[in-house]
């Protein structure tokens, strides 16, 4: 068999310019649906289209001084629930010293009234002012345990609510990506 004949020339860099045209879609690896759960305007815009952005970055921020002022609002509210709530505890205080009186007055006159020392009218009316001390001081403790227990809770839930939509206008990626 004969040997072919071979040819050296030292190596060079230089450009190549061709190219090959190939048809085809690229599909990126991961792909992300972003969208608000609640509805409003662009506030901010912080990545345009192209941008490079990594998981947990801000891509939007909803307008939210609506419920900016709606979140102001229901923290009033809290507050003047919290307000009324120390205040219906004052009120206990003062009716369960009212009662405390009455009860005296009460035993003393029904004492009385035993050894016929006291009229049938002198019993009624300590007996009433108690019945209405008593009523009184669980009018108070009513009304303390419905401030404290399900109105503040209400108004705590409300600020909860609005507090959790302002967070929702904030819209970041969810994956590391091109947007």
């Amino acid at each position: 068999t004969p040997v072919p004949q071979v040819s050296t020339t030292a190596a060079r860099s230089s450009a190549v310019h061709e190219s090959v045209k190939i048809p085809g879609v690229l599909t990126p690896s991961k792909t992300a649906n972003v969208f608000s759960s609640i509805p409003g305007n662009a506030g901010s815009v912080a990545a345009q289209v192209g941008d490079e952005v990594k998981s947990g970055q801000l891509l939007i921020k909803l307008d939210t001084r609506r419920l900016d002022a709606q979140l102001a609002a229901a923290e009033a509210g809290v507050r003047s629930v919290e307000d009324r709530a120390a205040q219906a505890k004052l009120g206990i205080e003062t009716a369960k010293a009212n009662l405390d009186l009455a009860q005296k007055s009460y035993d003393r006159i029904k004492a009385l009234y035993a050894n016929k020392a006291a009229s049938q009218s002198q019993f009624d009316d300590v007996q009433n002012k108690y019945q209405l001390a008593k009523n009184g001081y669980q009018n108070a403790l009513s009304q303390y345990q419905l401030l404290s227990g399900s109105s503040l809770a209400e108004a705590q839930a409300q600020a909860n609510l609005v507090h959790v939509q302002i967070n929702d206008g904030t819209i970041v990626s969810p994956i590391d990506g091109v947007v």
